[in-house]
């Protein structure tokens, strides 16, 4: 059994240069698409983040505009109010029809 070992471990020496250069290559293929997939992947989550980050500010700058045009509203509506009890005063009085 030991003879039968040995000739095969000789078949495999044999090949091995061959298969260990080839496996080398493809590894460092493998190692070199990988990285470059990975440097893609880290641009596009730059991208992404970069994107993220412009809506997150105009989605504050919106909220704030819409405060700001609530806040006018509020103060608009309560001076038409103001008026309309003017006026309806001023009726009352008979200073306007």
């Amino acid at each position: 059994m030991s003879q039968g070992g040995s000739a095969l471990n000789e078949k495999v020496s044999a090949s091995q240069p061959v298969s260990a250069t080839a496996i080398a290559t493809a590894l460092k293929t493998f190692a070199r698409t990988l990285s470059q997939h990975s440097e893609r992947q880290s641009d596009l989550i730059d991208v992404f983040a970069t994107a993220l980050k412009e809506l997150q500010s105009e989605i504050h700058r919106s909220k704030i505009r819409n405060q700001t045009l609530q806040n006018r509203l509020d103060v608009a509506e309560a001076r038409i109010l103001e008026l309309e009890r003017v006026v309806a005063a001023m009726r009352r009085q008979g200073w306007v029809n």
